[in-house]
């Protein structure tokens, strides 16, 4: 998890209400949707795109993590 938080800049609340079902697999990588966060003041959730990389490699530790 410690990658995708990083390659997402999610703050630790954000990372820690990601759950499994929510995620869903893109052509390019990962769609990882936000229902709520500290600068969300109006509660509007929001999906950060979550691109596979060569240093980080999130979508391959998201793999990895589910098997």
């Amino acid at each position: 998890m410690r990658a995708i938080g990083m390659a997402g800049a999610f703050r630790r609340s954000e990372l820690a209400a990601i759950t499994v079902g929510r995620v869903s697999k893109d052509s390019r990588g990962l769609l990882v949707p936000i229902g709520s966060s500290k600068t969300d003041q109006e509660g509007k959730a929001h999906t950060v795109a979550m691109l596979d990389g060569r240093r980080l490699e999130p979508v391959r530790h998201y793999q990895a993590g589910l098997s």
